[in-house]
């Protein structure tokens, strides 16, 4: 072996966890899992999986049990073992007194023949083959229901932003309008003088005529933000999520506001980041914050959030703090104080796509150590772009 190669290998073998190895786990006897939901298989005799369910069942492990919480104690034997159920020769695996958590919660047990858990919603019949998964209807639509969290897209969102069909007539006339507006610039001509000497004339403009893309937002068409004496919760990239900031929630925190997303991906219908945006109730005061580099994608992005989930989003928030290269390299986040026009233009966009919504800004002190420039932003923010508020 070279001696190049050797100190190639020596460097695949250092850091952590690199003794571990990760294998993958599957059954014996592959059941398909359409057939084990208790659906039926689009694929028929081509499927690569197996549809004999007792053949699958016949090497499955036994299902698992756990005893009840009575039957936990502190003293020996601590656990008294559960009793073990009716068990049918043409189904050994199949415990009957063994009980599915997530059946007992939802009515529904989506990995079906598959679960540990079987016995649990399961039942015997007289057709082939003999097993078939139960529903509790009634459980499943006490839960469906139940409010359990907030501002979930609508039906279609996600296909209609994959292909470009997501109507946002508000940001699309804001854009239209931006791309049209070229500074005026003086127009000139050339001509010569008595001599024949060449002579370039600039034609005087005047300023007042150059067209605006705005109207001045009035302050009473916003929702005003009454945050005096309240706690907030900043958003938390990694670790904002929804379970923390419910924890949050009990120990005070008044006003909480989702990880950051960026606009891009929220345009591209990323499962992922649309999942940033769920509220629980408990929240009282809830916002989600954006980043982005651009009006093009940030301000339709904002009018989207405006329209899928009115009434349940009480503010949303601009990134312009973040300073994670993957960021600001990309010109996003802390990169957009250093760009105040293109900062303004996102602003004023944004305000009008959310309509009564307020927009709220979060910054830092600067971009460069030493170099405070914040300060500078601060007096335009309000008055000239219309945000409510600044953290």
């Amino acid at each position: 072996m070279s001696a190049a190669k050797s100190v190639q290998r020596k460097k695949l073998n250092r850091g952590a966890n690199k003794g571990r190895k990760f294998g993958k786990v599957t059954d014996e006897v592959e059941l398909c899992w359409k057939l084990a939901s208790g659906l039926d298989c689009e694929f028929g005799e081509k499927c690569r999986f197996t549809h004999d369910v007792k053949a699958y069942l016949s090497v499955k492990p036994r299902d698992i049990t756990f005893p009840p919480s009575q039957d936990l104690s502190a003293a020996p034997p601590f656990v008294v073992p559960p009793e073990v159920g009716e068990i049918d020769p043409a189904f050994a695996s199949v415990n009957f007194a063994a009980s599915c958590p997530v059946f007992e919660e939802s009515g529904l047990c989506r990995h079906g023949l598959k679960c540990r858990f079987l016995g649990g919603h399961a039942r015997k019949v007289d057709e082939s083959p003999g097993m078939e998964v139960v529903k509790d209807q009634k459980r499943e639509d006490e839960l469906r229901n139940a409010v359990t969290e907030l501002n979930f897209p609508g039906p279609g969102t996600l296909k209609r932003l994959r292909t470009k069909q997501y109507p946002t007539p508000v940001a699309d006339e804001y854009l239209n309008v931006l791309e049209q507006r070229k500074p005026n610039q003086p127009k000139a001509s050339e001509t010569f003088d008595e001599e024949g000497n060449r002579i370039i004339v600039v034609a005087e403009f005047d300023e007042s005529q150059e067209d605006t893309p705005d109207v001045p937002l009035r302050p009473v068409e916003k929702k005003r933000l009454r945050w005096e004496g309240k706690t907030y919760l900043a958003p938390l990239t990694t670790v904002g999520n929804l379970p923390f900031r419910r924890l949050c929630t009990t120990f005070g925190a008044d006003i909480t506001c989702g990880e950051m997303g960026l606009a891009k991906s929220f345009l591209s219908a990323s499962k992922e980041e649309w999942s940033l945006v769920r509220r629980h109730p408990s929240e009282r005061t809830f916002g989600i914050q954006l980043a982005g580099n651009k009006p093009a994608t940030l301000v339709p992005a904002a009018e989207i959030m405006a329209k899928e989930f009115a009434g349940n989003l009480d503010f949303v928030d601009l990134n312009c703090g973040c300073p994670i290269d993957l960021v600001f390299q990309n010109g996003a986040g802390s990169a957009l104080l250093d760009t105040p026009g293109k900062l303004g233009k996102i602003l004023v966009g944004m305000n009008r796509a959310l309509g009564e919504i307020p927009l709220t800004l979060k910054v830092r002190t600067g971009v460069k150590d030493g170099r405070n420039t914040a300060h500078r932003l601060m007096p335009r923010v309000g008055p000239e772009w219309g945000a409510s508020a600044i953290t």
